[in-house]
C-alpha cells in the first residue's frame, strides 16, 4: 500500500520511533494488517502526550517529518494533533499502510449542530485495512480521545479501554461521538476527502498564532495512560513559566481528582512526571 500524503519527504526512522513507544518489535515485524494499525496508535497514544508548550510560548510547530522526528521521538516531547497524527501517518505509511489525512473541526461545547461555526483546526487520519478504513487518531488530548481506531462507516460503534465510541456519516461529513454519563456527545466532525498538506500547514499557523486560538492563550497538556486521563491546564507562560497551573485525574470508573500546582519547578516536575514530556526547557 501506499500513503496519498507527500512523497517527497524523507522517511521516518521506523525503530526510533517504535523504542519510543516501547514497540518491541522490528518493523518487518509489523505487516499492515488492523492489528498492527491497533498496537500503533495505542502505543503513540500512551508513549506521546498532547502539548502546547510551544504555542503557548509563541513558537510555531514545524509539520516537517525530521522536525517532527526532533521533537516527538528524540527530545521525547509532545505536541498536539497536527504533530502527532503528522508523525503517526509517517510511521503507518512507511509500515505499507495507504493513509489519508482528514480536516477536523471541534464541537465540544456547541455539538453536532454548530460544526459549521467551528475552525477545521483538527486533524485525524482514515487508514485502509484489511478489514476496511479504519479513522485512526493519536492527536486528540481531551479525555474522550479516542484509545483504538474506529472502523470508517456509518454507526460504527466500539468500546475499548473504558471509553465507548460512535461514528456518523451525514451527507458531508462525519462525526465521532464519545460516551459520557450523560449520554452521546460528540467529540468532532470530519471532512469526507483528503486534506491537502497546504490546508495543514495554513491551520497549524493559524491554531499557534491566533490570539482566540486556545492553544496560545493558556498551557494545555493532556496524557492518556493505562491507569488514568491526566489534563493539566495552566496560565500562559511569562519568560517560558507557568507559575500556576491545575491538574486533573480522571480514572477509568469516573472518579476524578484535582490539586493545584503552583510555582515552576512543581509545574515542570508534573511535565516530566505523571505528563511524560521531556525537554520542557
Amino acid at each position: 500500500m501506499s500513503s496519498s500524503s507527500q512523497s517527497s519527504e524523507p522517511g521516518i526512522d521506523l525503530a526510533a520511533y517504535l523504542d519510543r513507544l516501547g514497540i518491541g518489535a522490528a518493523p518487518s515485524a509489523l505487516p499492515p494488517t488492523l492489528a498492527t494499525l491497533r498496537t500503533v496508535q495505542r502505543a503513540q497514544l500512551l508513549a506521546v502526550p498532547f502539548e502546547n508548550l510551544d504555542p503557548v510560548r509563541g513558537i510555531v510547530p514545524s509539520l516537517e517529518l525530521p522536525a517532527l522526528e526532533d521533537k516527538l521521538v528524540r527530545r521525547r516531547r509532545g505536541g498536539y494533533c497536527f504533530e502527532l497524527n503528522g508523525l503517526l501517518s509517517a510511521a503507518l505509511t512507511a509500515l505499507g499502510f495507504t493513509v489519508r489525512p482528514l480536516a477536523g473541526r471541534v464541537v465540544l461545547g456547541v455539538g453536532d449542530e454548530g460544526w459549521a461555526s467551528r475552525p477545521a483546526t483538527h486533524l485525524a487520519l482514515a487508514v485502509d485495512t484489511e478489514e476496511g478504513p479504519h479513522l485512526a487518531d493519536a492527536g486528540f488530548g481531551a479525555l474522550g480521545a479516542l484509545p483504538e481506531p474506529l472502523p470508517l462507516h456509518d454507526g460504527a460503534e466500539r468500546a475499548a479501554h473504558g471509553r465507548r465510541h460512535r461514528l456518523d456519516r451525514h451527507e458531508d461529513r462525519w462525526s465521532l461521538a464519545a460516551r459520557t454519563p450523560d449520554g452521546w456527545e460528540t467529540q468532532y466532525v470530519l471532512a469526507t476527502t483528503p486534506t491537502p498538506h497546504i490546508d495543514r500547514e495554513v491551520a497549524n499557523w493559524y491554531v499557534a498564532t491566533h490570539p482566540r486560538s486556545p492553544f496560545t492563550r493558556r498551557l494545555v497538556v493532556n496524557r492518556t495512560t493505562s491507569d488514568a486521563h491526566y489534563a493539566l491546564l495552566g496560565e500562559p507562560p511569562v519568560n517560558g513559566t507557568t507559575e500556576q497551573a491545575e491538574l486533573t485525574t480522571t480514572y477509568p470508573d469516573g472518579r476524578s481528582e484535582r490539586r493545584t500546582v503552583t510555582g515552576w519547578a512543581e509545574v515542570s516536575a508534573v511535565l516530566k512526571g505523571e505528563l511524560g514530556v521531556g525537554d520542557v526547557g
